[in-house]
This record gives C-alpha cells, sequence and structure tokens, in this order.
C-alpha cells in the first residue's frame, strides 16, 4: 500500500497553486496516497487527490479560532504516515498530531510571518510588534519539534536552520511543462504592463497610482492590466476610483484572477511585468512569486530593488531594478522599455532561458522528494 500523506491548510484554497497544483500533485504522481483538507465548498476527488473540505469564513478571528479544530479532527481521521501543515494558525495541530500519532510532520513557511505582522493592513499599529514577536517564538521553538521545514525564500530558511537540521527551500516556480514554449515575438504580444497576484498598500498599489501619472506625463503610450486576486479586489475598487478621479481610467484595466494555466498563457501577450512592493522588512525576505511568473512567459521586469528579486534579476538579466518608492524612476525604466523592443526581446528570453534551465518546478520537486524520502527512512 503506497504511503499515506495529509495536507492541511485552513488558510488557502484547497487548490492553492503551490499547495495543490505543484506539491500535492507532484506526491500524488510520485505514488503517495494524498489527502488534502483546505477550503473547499465539498469533499472530492480530484486528479487522484482527495479533497477533505473546510467552509470558508470570513472573519479572520472566528476563522482561526474554528478551523484548526476542525482540520486536526479531520488530520486524525486519515491516519496518515506524513502530515504536512501550510499555515502558522496550525503549528499547534502540527503539535497535536506529532504528539497523538507519533507520525512525521512538516512545516511549510510560504513567508516570513514576523515581518509580514508590520505588512497586514487589518492589525492595528500598537498590535503589530506584539504578534510578530509572538509568532517568531512559536515558529521557531514548536518547529524544532517536527520533522522538517520547507520555505519559499532564502532568508526564511535561514532564519529556521538556526534551530531546525532539516530545512529545505522550494521556490514557488512555475512547471517547466507549461512554459516550454519560447517567448511570442513582440509583434505579436498584444499588451503592455501588467501586474498579477495579490495587492495592498504595502505591495505598491498606491505607489503604481502616482507611476501611471509619471506616464500619462510622459505621453507614452500604454495599457496596465490587473489580474487580482478575491482578497485584494475591494482595494482595487478604491484603485479604481481615484484612477477615474485623476481621468486615467482608459489606461487601467481591472480584473479578477484566473486559474493559473490560464494566466501563464495570458502573460505571453504582454511585453513588460511590474513588482512595485514598498521597502519594507518582509520584502526584504520574500521573493516575489510573479516575478518567475513573469520571466516564464518571456515578459522584461520591472522590480524594486529589494535582495530577493535583485538576487534573481541581476544574475539572469531578465529585468530593471528601481529604487523602491521611486515612481519617477519606475516610470522612465518602463518607457525606457516600452520604447526599446530589443531590450525587452533580451530580457525576456533571458528570463525564460533561466526558467527552463534552473528555476522551474521540475528542479523543486526533486528536493521535496529528498526530504520526504529521508524522512520515511
Amino acid at each position: 500500500m503506497s504511503t499515506k500523506v495529509c495536507i492541511i491548510t485552513t488558510v488557502h484554497n484547497a487548490f492553492d497553486v503551490r499547495i495543490f497544483h505543484k506539491e500535492a500533485k507532484s506526491l500524488q504522481k510520485a505514488g503517495f496516497q494524498i489527502s488534502l483538507i483546505g477550503i473547499h465548498s465539498q469533499d472530492e476527488t480530484v486528479e487522484g487527490i482527495y479533497v477533505i473540505a473546510l467552509r470558508s469564513i470570513q472573519s479572520k478571528i472566528l476563522r482561526m479560532a474554528i478551523l484548526p479544530i476542525q482540520a486536526l479532527r479531520l488530520a486524525l481521521r486519515e491516519r496518515a504516515s506524513i502530515y504536512h501543515i501550510h499555515d502558522p494558525e496550525l503549528l499547534l495541530v502540527g503539535l497535536l498530531l506529532k504528539l497523538l500519532t507519533r507520525k512525521a510532520v512538516i512545516y511549510d513557511v510560504h513567508e516570513d510571518f514576523p515581518s509580514t505582522m508590520f505588512a497586514r493592513e487589518w492589525i492595528p499599529d500598537v498590535l503589530q510588534p506584539v504578534l510578530s514577536k509572538l509568532i517568531d517564538l512559536l515558529e521557531l521553538h514548536i518547529s524544532k519539534l517536527f520533522d522538517g521545514v520547507i520555505t519559499a525564500d532564502p532568508a526564511v530558511a535561514q532564519r529556521f536552520s538556526r534551530f531546525h537540521n532539516e530545512v529545505t527551500i522550494l521556490y514557488n516556480v512555475p512547471s517547466r511543462g507549461l512554459v516550454n514554449k519560447p517567448p511570442k515575438a513582440l509583434s505579436e504580444r498584444k499588451r503592455t504592463l501588467i501586474h498579477i497576484g495579490s495587492i495592498s498598500r504595502s505591495r505598491g498599489i498606491w505607489f503604481l497610482l502616482d507611476v501611471i501619472d509619471e506616464l500619462f506625463r510622459m505621453e507614452i503610450e500604454f495599457q496596465l492590466d490587473f489580474y487580482v486576486n478575491t482578497s485584494s479586489w475591494e482595494i482595487m475598487m478604491d484603485f479604481a476610483d481615484q484612477i477615474a478621479k485623476h481621468g486615467l481610467s482608459s489606461y487601467v484595466s481591472i480584473n479578477k484572477a484566473m486559474p493559473y494555466p490560464e494566466l501563464l498563457k495570458e502573460l505571453r501577450q504582454y511585453h513588460v511585468g511590474l513588482i512595485p512592493f514598498l521597502d519594507m522588512e518582509k520584502f526584504r525576505k520574500n521573493i516575489a512569486t510573479k516575478m518567475f511568473d513573469y520571466m516564464a512567459c518571456g515578459l522584461a521586469i520591472v522590480a524594486s530593488d529589494l535582495p530577493p528579486q535583485r538576487l534573481v534579476i541581476e544574475a539572469t538579466e531578465c529585468g530593471k531594478l528601481i529604487e523602491p518608492e521611486d515612481p519617477q524612476a519606475f516610470a522612465r525604466a518602463i518607457k525606457d522599455l516600452l520604447v526599446n523592443s530589443e531590450e525587452v526581446n533580451r530580457m525576456g528570453n533571458n528570463g525564460w532561458s533561466a526558467i527552463q534551465r534552473q528555476y522551474n518546478w521540475e528542479e523543486e520537486e526533486k528536493k521535496m522528494f529528498k526530504l520526504y524520502k529521508d524522512l520515511l527512512e
């Protein structure tokens, strides 16, 4: 009988790209029996993975209080050999699973959560440093009792390595199989600028308003399209109101996120991808996943010059790095690329080649398989 793995998330949708489309599907294809507890409307088997539904709860406080208890009950019922948890609010669940079942537990860390507390606009300012310290202590000390830690960033891995011997970095990169076609010729691309993924003040939404103003003053022909998830929709509507007040609505399009494979196809229509993060500790530690998606589809990149992006963009020469929070410099970099098709083509091909060679899920899953093999042995 194949080894049973139970993957658990109380924050993410069950079909999250990293959790379902990368990790779960890779493990299932490798012969593991996978059950996945996550936010969904119903229990069902999808692509050989048994999805166990948790109901979505809008209140963050209620979610953190109720869903971990439900997830623990469901996880114990699965009697798995390995439990793979994905959220800091599941740390105590992971600890109880370890104590009650004596089975292996892996903690998958998507972000640097202590610094993320300062980027959560819904958390009162007075509570942010308290919560940051609390999550730091809980993560480091409880994870010492787990059998493995997975991170998506080198800086986060370094933080956990001080306390844990088994830390694995799995970059949030696309599958090479989804992006194996070379980038489209620029003459075939119909769109200019794009921003994908979550958006907030700290991720640069109001900074982009100033950038759009600058581009308008430069009399540059451009269209900036957003593809945003549900959690960002409210702030995008506020942004749309401000765009309208500035008379710039014809330059901006706001769209809801589409399934990941479809998004990668859509990205191939664009010239330049944007990463406008503000200079905050979180973004000095966490790599922007959208950077790898832009690279995979042959876009040139204009990004805030922060260490995680710098590490990749400088090495691959796939984009321009701009001083964070400087809208004039950001706009000039965009203008330079929009009038220089040869440079866009060069950067786009460099990024795509780096994905084919190095930054792809086929390479990352090998590290995940090694971790699982080590735990089972």
